[in-house]
């Protein structure tokens, strides 16, 4: 029997159905939000509507905005430690270490800035995150550990490491700043040339270090 002109046709599929893998998706459209917009932009509802997804489904896979973020920028802390400990062992000496580190940190600052924000901005205790307060930790110990040595700092005791480790806290202050400045476009330097951005690093933090280290 010939099917009838009239009949209504097959309810085509709705468009905004996500067919992906969801908790990957939602991470890598924040991803993409943090690297081209600002963190402000990272919202449940834009994630959402970008994915096709309700808001409810968002909380499916995350507790919250606050964790995702955090859960990128502990992602990005791990990959920051490799490539630092990779550069620190072609270096002879501390002050050629530290600079290395404070190169590294400016470059990923250009490159990502609203993710430094997020990574160094942020002063969550591990109430929402406790594996990103873990990784913020290991950054800062493994700057300190360049001036003081391994096993040299220890942050069960912060009133000890406050009182014998000074350039510790310096160093990092002076290369997050320097990640958070240069990355938002506050000095005359050309930042499509890694050359140029190291250069500049190195022409500022070089007699600050070498003139800590002399009083070490």
């Amino acid at each position: 029997m010939a099917a009838s002109k009239n009949a209504p046709e097959p309810a085509a599929p709705r468009a905004n159905y996500h067919r992906g893998n969801v908790v990957e998706d939602l991470r890598k459209v924040a991803e993409h939000i943090l690297a081209t917009e600002t963190l402000e932009h990272v919202t449940v509802r834009r994630l959402s509507r970008e994915l096709g997804v309700t808001p409810g489904n968002f909380y499916n896979h995350y507790p919250s905005i606050d964790f995702l973020v955090l859960d990128i920028a502990r992602e990005a802390f791990d990959r920051l430690e490799v490539t630092l400990q990779a550069a620190a062992a072609t270096k002879d000496t501390k002050v050629d270490r530290l600079i290395s580190h404070a190169q590294i940190y400016v470059r990923f600052g250009v490159a990502q800035p609203e993710l430094v924000r997020v990574m160094f901005g942020r002063t969550d205790r591990g109430t929402i995150h406790p594996g990103f307060r873990a990784a913020s930790l290991r950054a800062f110990v493994g700057m300190a550990e360049l001036i003081y040595g391994e096993g040299g700092f220890d942050l069960s005791d912060t009133a000890a490491a406050h009182r014998n480790c000074p350039l510790a806290y310096s160093c990092f202050a002076l290369c997050i700043g320097l990640a958070r400045t240069i990355g938002a476009g506050q000095f005359d330097i050309d930042l499509s040339r890694s050359e140029d951005i190291d250069r500049f690093v190195d022409l500022t933090v070089r007699p600050m270090v070498q003139g800590a280290m002399a009083t070490f």
